[in-house]
């Protein structure tokens, strides 16, 4: 394909129009042609201020750009990553879901994070044409309502090619009857910033084209792999049991097939396993070094692989481990059946996760946080609790239950598993 690596020859199209690299270029200092004409039309709290501000930090004379990680496990933190590398990023995705110059790619996503960032440049690098939404929990809908006030007719409107979304906004436009209808004419929808949950994946299974969950992290500059979300694999879903001595014993027990599609590296990603059973990823054209990650992974005998927790998300009560998010994936499971057997009960209704808390006797102890998604607060009876947590290991069973508003989530819309940490030690 021919991408633009040189950033002097790039330019963006942006709802339809093409801005030059003089365009978004800041001079002496001064705001960017695209800065100025953003900021007279729509106020400096606009999302596409935000984007021309990237683009100014993008065309400077810094081969540097600096990104913040999510903090979905720790404190958020700021990095300064090279350009070239983000460059390469891009072009794997462009060439893996191949996308041609002229395809629409949809921008829903916040500018603060590298989700967003690399929307924009593999725009740049593809020659995409970028539609930009505020970011919203349906921009499917917003996004059309959008081209329907800059003039265009029904029968004008094209649905991008291309969208990146966090689940949860994918969860709210397969629940509008309009907005399910133009995700479906998405070609390539990838999904990250999340797991997708099996409730969200049964509802995407019947779409005409791709959707992909995605695998990678702001070191990574975005994903560095690719799932399908499909009902079933029968080639991609039988582990490679010659590959199960990497894994550590600690964790391969609690691992399950559920017939998805595993997770596809990009070409020129080398992929690993650490002594602990963690993933390393060696991808020299978007790492400068090797990354080990906390990634707890099996793989199978074509070198994809599927991520089962993470090492920092393992709860020591009383000498035995448990995987929070092997507990979290059997109660969403129990809450799936319940919800499909009578969907009147509360316990449909309910919205966990899973912590831990300190304690004298066992060390830590398994913590339920739990909302629910009508906004109410129900009671749960004790057999009610007891059916929830039937299917699980009796040292899995949560000691402590907290009911919470809402469910910590980062700004990315993971879950914020400190301050889920947090939420539990002061109660």
């Amino acid at each position: 394909m021919d991408f633009l690596r040189d950033r002097l020859t790039q330019s963006i199209t942006i709802n339809g129009i093409t801005y030059s690299y003089a365009q978004c270029r800041s001079a002496y200092g001064d705001k960017s042609m695209l800065h100025k004409k953003m900021l007279n039309l729509y106020g400096d709290k606009s999302f596409l201020v935000d984007l021309a501000k990237f683009l100014e930090e993008w065309f400077n004379d810094s081969d540097l750009l600096e990104v913040q990680t999510s903090g979905s496990t720790g404190k958020p933190k700021k990095l300064l990553v090279e350009k070239e590398r983000m460059v390469n990023s891009a072009m794997m995705t462009l060439s893996f879901l191949n996308l041609k110059a002229g395809d629409g790619a949809l921008l829903c996503m916040p500018m603060a994070y590298i989700a967003g960032k690399m929307m924009v440049v593999r725009s740049l690098v593809g020659r995409l044409n970028l539609r930009v939404i505020k970011p919203s929990s349906n921009p499917m809908q917003d996004w059309y309502e959008q081209e329907l006030k800059l003039g265009k007719s029904e029968r004008d409107i094209v649905v991008p090619t291309f969208a990146a979304m966090v689940p949860m906004q994918v969860y709210n436009c397969v629940r509008s009857l309009s907005s399910d209808k133009l995700l479906r004419k998405v070609r390539e929808l990838i999904i990250g910033g999340g797991a997708v949950d099996c409730d969200l994946a049964s509802r995407l299974y019947d779409y005409p084209h791709h959707v992909w969950s995605t695998y990678g992290m702001t070191e990574t500059l975005s994903h560095i792999a690719l799932r399908r979300i499909i009902k079933s694999d029968k080639d991609l879903a039988v582990a490679d049991t010659s590959n199960k001595e990497k894994t550590s014993s600690d964790y391969i027990n609690d691992y399950e097939d559920d017939g998805s599609s595993w997770y596809e590296p990009f070409d020129g990603v080398n992929l690993s396993l650490s002594d602990k059973g963690s993933l390393v990823i060696d991808a020299q054209s978007v790492c400068a070094k090797p990354l080990i990650t906390n990634d707890v992974a099996v793989f199978n005998k074509y070198g994809h692989f599927k991520v089962i927790g993470r090492l920092d998300n393992v709860i020591n009560s009383g000498g035995v481990k448990v995987q929070i998010e092997t507990v979290e994936k059997q109660l969403n499971d129990t809450i799936e059946n319940i919800a499909k057997a009578d969907s009147q009960s509360v316990l449909s209704q309910i919205q966990c996760i899973i912590t831990s808390k300190s304690d004298e006797k066992f060390g830590q102890i398994v913590v339920l946080l739990y909302t629910f998604k009508d906004g109410i607060k129900h009671d749960i009876s004790e057999d009610q609790w007891s059916l929830l947590f039937k299917n699980l290991h009796r040292y899995h069973v949560p000691k402590l239950k907290i009911y919470v508003d809402s469910l910590p989530l980062t700004g990315t819309c993971k879950i914020d598993r400190a301050k889920a940490r947090n939420i539990a030690s002061v109660s």
